[in-house]
């Protein structure tokens, strides 16, 4: 049993390390495991370049997935442009 227990440990301190690391490099916004999708501002805001099929599979995705996605869009929506 404290070898499972162990290897169950091992897994979960591996998948934390990732996920720290994940957000370490890629700085995804706040609210990108569960975004308000209606809530949109108009400058600078990662949601705008989630379509609607995008966010109907949302819920599905692994984590990882979502943090990766909210990560790239927020990284589209730091250099817009506005007059």
């Amino acid at each position: 049993m404290e070898y499972m227990e162990s290897k169950m440990q091992d897994h979960i301190e591996g998948a934390e390390h990732e996920y720290n690391d994940l957000c370490d490099r890629l700085s995804p916004p706040d609210d990108w495991q569960s975004p308000e999708w209606g809530a949109i501002q108009r400058c600078h805001n990662w949601r705008r370049y989630i379509n609607e099929d995008l966010q109907g599979l949302w819920p599905e995705m692994s984590g990882r997935q979502r943090l990766v996605i909210a990560a790239n869009a927020q990284q589209i929506a730091d250099i817009e442009h506005w007059d």
